[in-house]
């Protein structure tokens, strides 16, 4: 059977998801949370992936990802992860066989507001079961700034000072649980990174894009939130302007 190619996020950020065989527990203790995560760490550190968000359950896993530069990066890392993972669980429990259903399944995430969406879901998945979103959640490691977790770019969304943008995140996560966004209906279609230099320059003029970058403070952050509500991503603005995804993400 011929494999369905992955789709590429423009912003380059992905939901992923893994589950086990049959559905079955593929973490049965707390060590092999801690062994699935040790290894994530290790491989998002070699291949330069950035971790957003996760959630550990006992027969499945969320993910969210940021793949910026190369587009065959994230493939790498999750056939090493799970193919690493289910070779010690293997060896561990004297079993044989595929530990996981397919290799993993990924979707793309297409705005900023469509990523804090999927950020609140991975760590509201715990509650299905009556458990707290901090329940095998990178929930600890936006509050106390530890973890395995890269933090910096999700909390810069909800404000410039760390203490502040913790709770806003606290209190986003933990508002009334909403329901799963419909990617297929709710995702517009996405601009070419030419496109985007395009629409970039018919506002701030031609070949001035990486002028922004000079501007004084309050002048910068207005040009750029009229670019950001002509539906260019984060991304898409950084490569573009050189300003970083941190401020693109504040103004």
């Amino acid at each position: 059977m011929t494999r369905i190619m992955r789709q590429i996020s423009s912003t380059g950020s992905y939901h992923v998801m893994v589950r086990g065989i049959n559905k079955q527990a593929i973490f049965l203790a707390s060590d092999e949370k801690k062994e699935y995560l040790r290894r994530l760490s290790n491989l998002k550190q070699q291949l330069s992936i950035e971790l957003l968000s996760f959630c550990i359950m006992d027969n499945h896993a969320h993910l969210l990802l940021f793949e910026p530069n190369d587009d065959t990066s994230l493939s790498k890392l999750m056939l090493r992860l799970n193919s690493g993972y289910a070779g010690w669980y293997n060896r561990r429990h004297g079993r044989i066989g595929p530990l996981f259903q397919d290799r993993f399944c990924s979707e793309v995430i297409q705005s900023d507001s469509q990523l804090l969406a999927v950020v609140r879901y991975i760590h509201q998945n715990p509650m299905k079961i009556g458990r707290s979103v901090a329940h095998w959640t990178s929930y600890h490691d936006y509050l106390n700034g530890t973890g395995i977790t890269d933090t910096v770019f999700v909390l810069s969304m909800f404000d410039e000072s760390p203490e502040r943008a913790r709770q806003a995140f606290a209190d986003f996560v933990t508002r009334e649980k909403e329901e799963y966004p419909d990617f297929v209906n709710s995702i517009e279609p996405t601009k070419t990174d030419r496109q985007a230099l395009e629409l970039i320059e018919s506002v701030v003029g031609q070949n001035r894009a990486r002028t922004l970058i000079r501007l004084d403070k309050k002048q910068r952050n207005d040009q750029l939130r009229k670019l950001k509500d002509k539906g260019l991503t984060v991304r898409q603005l950084e490569s573009a302007t050189g300003i970083s995804r941190s401020v693109i993400a504040r103004a």
